[in-house]
């Protein structure tokens, strides 16, 4: 399946990719908070936020940067930096918000090595949609872990029943016409690594259950097909333990996520131009 000698990320260099993450900077302001506001990872960011006692945040997998706006605009007391490694998608982060801090890192760099650059630990470390696409996803998992002094909020994808596999030529995803890792973790496989890994008061997850085999051109273990096995878009939030090692608290609750309904005011106004120029142009031949 995959072309020896190609990376299992170089499909993230394609242009598509940024062009999809950009399609959100046609979104006005209350567009975006519409929209990102619905995903169960933001809100469980909404009800933790008060809880973190210091303001910053890095989000590993930035693509494009809307998540940046977002938080500029809608959480101006955070202090924002963001990671990718798409080259395509950081050019258009840096370019639409220069005064955002964006890092373009490679695959071979830990993770931990790019905060070092930062010169502070974030005390939010937000992780959307990047581990299940790790062709080592339990070392990139205990990496970020590392990281941040109070939260850590990742969006992966689980498995109530048998094991992860994380063989990507088995369980991967054909993207921008490549094929990419698509990694689907045991729910439980993914508690032991956080305990074992970092002190942690509590571990809370969201899942939204769906059937992950047969949809976006994935190429999956069979059983993840089958309702069964209880497949399910899932966010993970693991609260630091301050002092010493703990017996978290595990709390597991089903969030559905319920796309917005935008209207016309929820799309920037020169977005809205085009359009009405475009379908006159039409009317017009």
């Amino acid at each position: 399946m995959m072309v020896e000698g190609l990376s299992w990320h170089s499909a993230w260099q394609d242009r598509e990719h940024a062009q999809v993450f950009g399609r959100w900077s046609q979104l006005s302001g209350r567009g975006l908070r519409k929209t990102l506001e619905r995903y169960p990872e933001m809100k469980f960011f909404l009800r933790a936020k008060a809880l973190l006692r210091e303001k910053s945040l890095f989000e590993v997998g930035c693509a494009t940067g809307e998540f940046y706006r977002y938080f500029s605009t809608s959480h101006p007391e955070f202090s924002y930096a963001g990671n990718d490694i798409s080259s395509e998608a950081i050019a258009v982060a840096r370019k639409n918000y220069p005064r955002a801090k964006f890092y373009l890192t490679d695959t071979a760099q830990p993770l931990s090595a790019v905060i070092a650059v930062l010169g502070f630990r974030p005390a939010l470390l937000f992780v959307r949609d990047v581990i299940h696409h790790q062709s080592d996803p339990f070392a990139f998992l205990r990496d970020v872990l590392s990281i941040p002094t109070e939260l850590t909020i990742l969006k992966i994808r689980t498995r109530d029943q048998g094991i992860t596999v994380v063989d990507p030529e088995t369980s991967c995803q054909y993207q921008y016409g490549q094929w990419v890792p698509y990694i689907v973790f045991n729910v439980q496989e993914v508690i032991a690594t956080i305990r074992e890994t970092d002190p942690c008061k509590r571990i809370v997850l969201l899942k939204d259950y769906q059937l992950l085999g047969g949809y976006n051109g994935r190429y999956l273990p069979k059983d993840c097909y089958e309702p069964a096995t209880g497949t399910a878009l899932t966010v993970v939030g693991v609260w630091r333990a301050q002092t010493g090692s703990s017996h978290p608290e595990i709390v597991v609750e089903e969030d559905k996520h319920v796309s917005p309904r935008l209207t016309i005011f929820d799309r920037k106004p020169t977005y809205v131009f085009k359009k009405i120029l475009s379908k006159v142009s039409l009317v017009r031949k």
